[in-house]
């Protein structure tokens, strides 16, 4: 761990860290989804308070990045960011939860100092219906979308939203059957996994908050043959 935790240091002190393939924040954030086993899950630096100028196109790019990022070429990105790192993946799993717990403190105190008070955010209502944590909340601190693409994602977040409920209602009365004829928690185990099969067959893949081409759009254009 120390060999990790002493490239994490150096990387946050470095004075002069340039490199045209990856930021910093980038970096740090990369190691830090590693730590938290969430290397595939869309993340990024939410402040505790979002500057006025600029805050609807801020988090509008946050909302469509964390919600049009496939999973799979966020999970290869971050891969290969910590092979540029010389942190291997492997490595960081194979540490102890204390190690991985000091790690993560370093990275979340610097990541506090460099970019102002704040938590790296990760987008995991798209994997399960069971997180507190909803990208959607961001939507109030906004005005109504500007665009269709944003008219769009504002209604798959509120459908979502409401599916969500749904889900977690779901989940309740099962755990309150199995209670009534003393199951056991492994079943509890087995009944949320299968909730979150269902779950990521409806809402983890980004084309689900995409609007799918017309007809008129995938037509070739072009002269009809005479």
């Amino acid at each position: 761990m120390q060999d990790l935790y002493t490239k994490i240091e150096h990387l946050i002190f470095l004075q002069n860290y340039t490199s045209p393939l990856l930021t910093r924040d980038s970096a740090l954030m990369c190691i830090h989804s590693a730590l938290m086993g969430l290397e595939h899950v869309p993340r990024f630096y939410l402040p505790k308070s979002i500057p006025e100028s600029g805050r609807p196109e801020w988090i509008w790019g946050a909302i469509s990045y964390c919600l049009l990022s496939e999973p799979k070429d966020i999970e290869n990105l971050t891969i290969t960011a910590l092979k540029l790192l010389q942190c291997p993946i492997q490595d960081i799993r194979k540490l102890s939860p204390a190690e991985k717990h000091a790690c993560r403190k370093l990275i979340e105190d610097s990541m506090n100092q460099l970019l102002g008070d704040g938590t790296i955010y990760y987008e995991s209502s798209r994997f399960t219906p069971f997180t507190n944590q909803d990208i959607s909340e961001l939507l109030a601190y906004i005005e109504s979308p500007r665009s269709n693409e944003q008219a769009l994602i504002y209604k798959r977040l509120r459908e979502r939203t409401i599916s969500k409920l749904q889900y977690q209602q779901k989940h309740d009365y099962i755990i309150h059957r199995m209670n009534l004829n003393g199951k056991w928690d492994i079943f509890n185990a087995v009944y949320k996994f299968k909730l979150e099969q269902l779950w990521q067959q409806t809402w983890l893949s980004a084309s689900r908050y995409q609007e799918h081409p017309s007809i008129i759009n995938v037509i070739l254009p072009g002269e009809p043959d005479e």
